[in-house]
């Protein structure tokens, strides 16, 4: 009687833990993707004011 309630528990708990891993998972996933999207989305954002900045001083020199 005792084992199998043993079995059952730490069937569940092995459940939760895999429930866990996926969900970590997931969220270090979608984090990366984040950080990912936002290190793109400013580095263009620099790289159009670097341009427009650069097309300012050509302007201006010529």
């Amino acid at each position: 009687m005792v084992e199998p309630l043993a079995d059952r528990v730490i069937q569940r708990i092995g459940q939760a833990t895999e429930l866990y891993h996926r969900l970590a998972h997931t969220a270090v996933n979608a984090f990366v993707k984040y950080v990912t999207n936002t290190v793109i989305i400013i580095t263009f954002q620099r790289g159009d004011c670097m341009k427009r900045l650069s097309f300012r001083v050509a302007y201006l020199f010529n």
